[in-house]
């Protein structure tokens, strides 16, 4: 007997005969891929019983085409929508407005201008080169809401920490919070910012004093999450009390917690989103940044006002190229800067990844990626050629100190997109415990044992340890077993591994959970099957950039240019409202 339960039947089937019934089904199956509506077009184009959407708003009592009134289901834009996925939808896009409504930008232009030598102080231009930067923080003073997206290297937080530079001089007053989907994003990203401020020349100690009280969270503290519930301490009832709220990794949240966040900003006060719109969309339904990123068809285009305001602060000049010529509800509020400074397009690890972003990459060409300084490419999944990766985990187990050997394992990780299966996190984790044994490195048990890298896999804020936090369990000098993690400060801190229960080896990791972090050395594993569904140009494109100086690829050439030509497509209505 098959006990396997189809759920998405079993919601089908509380519809009985209703005409609805097959698009519940399918409404059903998309929301657990990721989307967050069902395009009728899309779905006739699969099967053989056409649906039309007039036959289903005059036979069915279960959907309607009125946004205010409450059904199980709503048609908007020939899209199919669960009620409760269109009200998120609905929410993120009037939050949006509201917000851009109550800018006050002629105001906020003459505190900048006042500020216009500390400016050119901050964002040293160079010549002849448009100083995207200071452009994004710009904007971002200017309107309530914002985004800044870019890929690696290309400063998200440097641009962040400059433009608090300038914040804090004009307001010392204001308040700022930090935040991010997870607890590991949000520690980074407050790491990050303080050590952009100790490169920003000129600073005054008191602006430097406001740096170091900045907080960051995770936007479920940040909202105040009800335990057990859908629901959130802060919403636009009771809205944040900050004047700025800065969110990192923006392309990792969902429709869901979106909504939550944006309409709990206060519609006279400012969010960021930062994030990188090429990289995987959110775990839970919604590809919510890059939707929004989507809504013009060309970044860093600009009405003519804003040209004008933004040229009265650059040395090389916005021009009629950068001139938006049909405007949008977003146009300048979104920025993306165009300059990595990790990455160079024409080689290493730059060179396949804008491949795999341009959706140019060729199995016939793979040679021109491989064999280099920074790339190394394997098509024959050869156990020699994975035993050259684990050894680089001896370095770590070298490292007397806790916090050194700590630091050195974080230089290190085998990413697979699986997580059980051959090549998959689960495998991989097995093979590389069994080759340290093997070599006499590591002598793993059940449980807790000496050198065992774990990934705490749930939050606990009792303990302060996140999902996502890597630590070390080593001996003590009394031969303790002790679970050692790096503080935000750089410290050590440990504790007894009695306390943690939610944790994994952590040899291997998905690509998903690696979304934001950096390691010098990465191996990217894909699976042998072809025609994968989890293989994805943008999760190809999020491990290949977690690498910053050497890059493994485990892949077969055909394999690697099918997945670079295969983006993610999740079925949502917010591009096309928020354009209205």
């Amino acid at each position: 007997m098959n006990s396997t339960i189809d759920i998405h039947q079993v919601f089908a089937d509380y519809f009985k005969q209703d005409i609805i019934k097959p698009i519940a089904y399918e409404c059903s199956r998309k929301l657990s891929e990721g989307h967050i509506c069902l395009d009728i077009d899309e779905y006739n184009s699969g099967h053989e019983l056409q649906v039309d959407s007039k036959d289903l708003l005059s036979k069915s009592r279960w959907i309607t085409d009125n946004p205010d009134k409450v059904n199980a289901f709503i048609l908007n834009n020939n899209k199919v929508y669960m009620h409760r996925y269109f009200a998120y939808e609905t929410e993120i896009v009037r939050a949006i407005r509201k917000l851009i409504e109550n800018e006050e930008i002629s105001v906020k232009l003459i505190l900048l201008l006042e500020q216009k030598y500390l400016i050119q102080s901050i964002f040293e231009e160079q010549e002849g080169s448009v100083n995207w930067q200071l452009i994004a923080a710009l904007q971002s003073y200017l309107h309530n809401f914002s985004i800044i997206t870019g890929g690696p290297g290309t400063g998200k937080t440097t641009t962040i920490a400059k433009f608090l530079a300038l914040v804090f001089s004009i307001n010392p007053k204001i308040k700022v919070a930090l935040a991010a989907p997870t607890g590991k994003a949000a520690a980074r990203i407050k790491e990050s910012i303080l050590q952009a401020k100790s490169e920003i020349k000129g600073l005054s100690q008191e602006i430097k004093t406001h740096f170091d009280r900045l907080e960051s969270s995770t936007i479920h503290r940040l909202l105040g999450y009800k335990r057990g519930t859908h629901y959130f301490k802060h919403n636009a009832d009771n809205p944040l009390n900050y004047d700025i709220v800065i969110v990192d990794e923006s392309s990792m949240i969902g429709v869901s917690l979106m909504s939550k966040l944006i309409s709990a900003i206060p519609t006279d006060k400012q969010i960021i989103l930062l994030g990188d719109k090429d990289q995987l969309a959110s775990v839970e339904a919604g590809s919510v940044f890059g939707d929004i990123c989507q809504s013009q068809s060309k970044m860093n285009l600009f009405p003519q006002n804003a040209l004008d305001i933004l040229n009265q602060f650059l040395k090389s000049k916005l021009s009629e190229e950068n001139l938006c010529q049909t405007e949008y509800l977003l146009s300048a509020h979104m920025v993306e800067l165009q300059n990595s400074y990790r990455f160079a397009r024409d080689k290493g690890i730059g060179k396949i990844s804008y491949a795999v972003l341009d959706s140019c990459l060729e199995s016939k060409n793979i040679d021109a990626y491989n064999n280099n300084d920074q790339v190394k490419i394997f098509e024959d999944y050869r156990a020699k050629d994975f035993e050259a990766f684990y050894e680089l985990y001896q370095q770590y187990i070298a490292e007397k100190d806790p916090l050194h050997a700590l630091k050195n394992f974080s230089n290190i990780r085998l990413l697979s997109p699986i997580h059980k299966g051959e090549f998959s996190v689960e495998y991989f984790n097995q093979k590389v415990e069994d080759y340290l044994k093997l070599k006499g490195f590591l002598f793993p048990k059940y449980g807790f044992y000496h050198n065992q890298p774990i990934m705490i896999t749930q939050n606990d804020y009792h303990l302060k340890l996140f999902n996502g936090d890597i630590g070390l369990v080593r001996a003590d000098e009394n031969n303790e077993l002790q679970v050692y993690f790096e503080s935000e400060d750089g410290s050590l801190r440990a504790i007894n591994p009695n306390f943690i229960n939610q944790y994994q080896t952590v040899f291997s990791m998905t690509i998903h959970k690696s979304q934001g972090s950096e390691f010098e050395h990465v191996a990217v594993v894909l699976p042998r099957q072809e025609g994968l569904s989890i293989l994805t140009k943008e999760l190809l494109y999020t491990g290949l950039t977690r690498a910053k100086l050497d890059l493994w690829i485990f892949a077969k050439a055909n394999i690697l240019e099918e997945t670079s030509k295969k983006p993610v497509q999740r079925a949502s209505g917010i591009t096309e409202r928020i354009k209205l």
